[in-house]
This record gives structure tokens, sequence and C-alpha cells, in this order.
């Protein structure tokens, strides 16, 4: 779901997820995360696209929840709008 997010920006934007990062101002936090290290998870965490589920996990083997899409859906539209 984040590389499927990762893309979309990418796409909509006609820039690298790098490129987008760099003009919000933000950068990857490889510590985010204790249970991955994938960059799109990342990127998307850095984005604030991506939260997980607390306490420094991201809980990659769980099922995502129809609120929990919808909330990553929203916040991935407002990097457009800002």
């Amino acid at each position: 779901v984040a590389q499927m997010f990762v893309n979309l920006i990418e796409q909509s934007s006609g820039k690298t997820i790098d490129e987008v990062m760099t003009e919000k101002g933000v950068s990857i936090n490889e510590a985010a995360f204790t249970d991955t290290t994938d960059k799109a998870v990342l990127a998307a965490n850095a984005l604030g696209v991506i939260n997980g589920v607390g306490n420094n996990q991201f809980s990659p083997d769980t099922q995502l929840t129809t609120e929990q899409a919808i909330a990553i859906t929203y916040r991935a539209l407002q990097i457009f709008n800002k």
C-alpha cells in the first residue's frame, strides 16, 4: 500500500519521491519504525501519509482496515494542497 501511494504521488507530481520530500522539507527517518526499513513506508511516513500503529511500529503483516485506507488516502491527497 505504501508503494502504491508513493507511486501515486510520483505520477501526480511528475517528480520522484525524493524530490517531493525535498520540496516539502522532510527527509526519511530510518528509526521511525522498528519493524520495517522499507523505503516507500519511510518516505510515506516522512510526508505524513502513513503513521503506523504506535510505539514505533508499522505492523507490516497486519491487514489494512477501511478506516486506515481512507485516512491514508486523505493524507496523500493533502500533499498537493500544501
